[in-house]
C-alpha cells in the first residue's frame, strides 16, 4: 500500500534472460507493492515454464494473467488492460527488459503519481527511453559523439541504434559506481505536445482506466496511451525526474547489445539478490512466531550446511537432499529448516533459488507445492529451546558447520536425533 492506495505491478512476460534481472527488484519492494501479475504474452514453452514457476514460490504476490489472443508480441498486449480498472489501484506498467530500478524509485514514482492527478500517465526517469535520452543527453549525461538523440519516439540514434544504446548504457553504469546518479535528476518533464513516449514503465489510477473499461481501441497500445486518449481527455502524461530506472533494448538495440556487448551480465551483477522466502530474523520468543514463521507441519527436519565449502559440492548435496524430500510420500506434511548462519543472507537466497529453479524447470519438481523450505537465519538460545522440541530429526551431510552445531547442542535441553538422507527414503 502507498498512502491508502492498493499498488499493482504488471509486466508483459516475458523474456527468462531479462525478468531473471527484473524480478529481484519487484520482491525487494513487495513492501510498497501488493501483488505482481505477469501477463504472459509468449509462447515460447521454456520462458512459460519459467513464468508458471513464480505463483508456486509466492502464491500471495505473484500471479499469472493469461491472454485471451495467441501472443504476438507487443501486438497481443493491449487486452490485458481490461484488467487494471480497480478503485483505489495504482498500477505500474513494467516492460520484462527494466534492467535497474534505483532504490527508493517506486517510492518516488508513487508520490509523484498520488500528487498529480491532473496526469494521464506518469513515467520514471527511463535511461534508454528515447524521450529520456533526448534529455539526458541534453544533460550531459553521455556523449554525443555516437550520434545525437532527438526528440522522436522513432529517433535514428535514441530507438534504432544499438551503438548510442551502449553508449548510454556504459555511461549509466558508470556514474552508478561513481555514485552520481543525480546527475540525471529533474523534477518533472511535462508532456505537453502529446508527444509519442515508450511505455517502458508507466503509472496509472486504476479509476482513471474503469471509465473506459480498460479497453484499448488500437492494437498499438503505445500510440493509444502516450498520445490518442490524453489528447481526447486532454490530460497530458508526465516525466518523474527523480525516479530513475533503466530499460535494456529497443527491438532494434537487442541484437547488437546481445552480441557485441556485456551490458545484460553487468546489469545482473547490479540486480539485487531475492529470497525463495524471507530469511527470518525473530523479534519474539513467543512460540506462536515462531512455529508460524517457519511454517513448522507435523515432520520437520533440520540441516546444517557448511556455506564454506565448494559450491558445486554444496549445490550437489543440497539438490540431493531437496530431491529426496521431495519425491517422498509424506511431503506434504514437511518442512525442511535450513540454517545459513555462516554465510551472507542473499548468498545463501542466490544458491538456494538457483538449486529449487534448476530442480523445478528440469526435473519438473514442484518443490514448494508438496513441502515446505525455510531457511532459518540467527536465533537466540531461547529461540532454540523453543524450536528444538518440534525437530524430528538432523540430516547429517558429508560437510557441516560444525559452529552452529555446537550452538544448537548448547541451548539444548534435549539432543536432536541424526540421520542420513537415506534412512528417510
Amino acid at each position: 500500500m502507498f498512502e491508502n492506495y492498493k499498488v499493482i505491478a504488471v509486466t508483459p512476460a516475458g523474456r527468462q534472460r531479462y525478468l531473471e534481472i527484473l524480478i529481484p527488484y519487484i520482491l525487494k519492494d513487495r513492501g510498497i507493492i501488493d501483488e505482481y501479475h505477469l501477463w504472459v504474452n509468449t509462447s515460447n514453452v521454456s520462458d512459460i515454464a519459467y513464468i508458471k514457476s513464480f505463483p508456486e514460490i509466492f502464491p500471495d504476490f505473484i500471479k499469472l494473467v493469461w491472454s485471451p489472443l495467441t501472443p504476438n508480441g507487443s501486438a497481443s498486449v493491449y487486452p490485458f488492460y481490461q484488467y487494471c480498472t480497480e478503485p483505489n489501484t495504482i498500477y505500474i506498467k513494467i516492460d520484462d527488459d527494466i534492467c535497474f530500478i534505483e532504490d527508493g524509485a517506486f517510492e518516488r514514482l508513487l508520490r509523484f503519481r498520488v500528487a498529480h492527478h491532473e496526469y494521464f500517465l506518469v513515467y520514471p526517469n527511463i535511461i534508454n527511453n528515447v524521450i529520456c535520452s533526448h534529455i539526458n543527453q541534453r544533460l550531459g549525461n553521455f556523449s554525443i559523439e555516437t550520434g545525437i538523440c532527438n526528440y522522436d519516439p522513432f529517433c535514428e540514434q535514441g530507438w534504432k541504434s544499438g551503438i548510442v544504446a551502449a553508449t548510454i548504457h556504459s555511461a549509466f553504469i558508470e556514474k552508478l559506481k561513481q555514485g552520481s546518479l543525480n546527475d540525471y535528476k529533474y523534477n518533472q518533464w511535462i508532456l505537453h505536445q502529446f508527444e509519442r513516449t515508450s511505455i517502458n514503465f508507466v503509472a496509472w489510477f486504476g479509476e482513471e482506466f474503469a471509465k473506459f473499461n480498460g479497453q484499448i481501441g488500437f492494437v498499438d497500445d503505445e500510440q493509444w496511451l502516450s498520445v490518442f486518449k490524453p489528447k481526447e481527455i486532454n490530460k497530458f502524461n508526465a516525466i518523474c525526474g527523480e525516479a530513475l530506472v533503466a530499460h535494456f533494448a529497443y527491438c532494434t538495440q537487442v541484437k547488437y547489445l546481445e552480441s557485441k556487448t556485456n551490458l545484460i551480465q553487468s546489469y545482473k551483477e547490479i540486480a539485487p539478490l531475492f529470497s525463495v522466502q524471507e530469511t527470518l530474523f525473530f523479534e519474539s520468543d513467543d512460540w506462536t512466531i515462531i512455529r508460524d514463521n517457519l511454517k513448522l507441519k507435523d515432520i520437520n527436519y533440520i540441516i546444517f550446511p557448511d556455506w564454506l565449502q565448494s559450491e558445486e559440492v554444496l549445490c550437489a548435496e543440497l539438490a540431493h537432499i531437496l530431491r529426496s524430500l521431495s519425491n517422498h510420500p509424506q511431503r506434504h506434511r514437511m518442512t525442511l529448516l535450513i540454517d545459513n548462519s555462516n554465510i551472507a543472507e542473499n548468498d545463501a537466497e542466490l544458491l538456494l533459488y538457483s538449486i529449487i529453479m534448476d530442480l523445478m524447470l528440469n526435473e519438473d519438481l514442484l518443490i514448494h507445492d508438496e513441502f515446505q523450505i525455510s531457511p532459518i537465519g540467527q536465533m537466540s538460545e531461547t529461540q532454540w529451546e523453543l524450536l528444538i522440541p518440534e525437530i524430528n530429526a538432523r540430516i547429517k551431510l558429508e560437510s557441516e558447520n560444525k559452529n552452529a552445531i555446537n550452538t544448537v547442542v548448547v541451548a539444548s535441553v534435549e539432543s536432536i536425533t541424526e540421520c542420513n538422507i537415506a534412512q528417510l527414503v
